[in-house]
């Protein structure tokens, strides 16, 4: 199984971040010698740095892939939303 990701931030006012990424997982088909999407992972975050201090919002979520003529079965789906405060040691 591979995959192929997509992420992007954007820095407002050298504090504020808005950003995002997409995560698809993909399976070759053995028949035609192609790959087919299996499951989707989607991010949403946003928040607030400073210094060695970062507040935020996450939403994650994944669903399962879908094919012309394939259903993926088996894969997860669901999400959650988190608030969080981090601090870490390096500034």
């Amino acid at each position: 199984m591979y995959y192929l990701e997509f992420d992007v931030e954007i820095l407002l006012f050298d504090h504020f971040f808005i950003g995002g990424s997409t995560k698809t997982f993909i399976q070759p088909n053995s028949k035609d010698h192609d790959f087919y999407p299996i499951q989707n992972d989607y991010l949403f975050k946003a928040g607030f740095r400073y210094k060695n201090i970062q507040v935020g919002f996450n939403h994650f979520c994944t669903h399962p892939g879908r094919s012309v003529g394939i259903v993926s079965k088996g894969t997860a789906y669901g999400g959650y939303e988190e608030f969080y405060i981090r601090i870490s040691n390096k500034e």
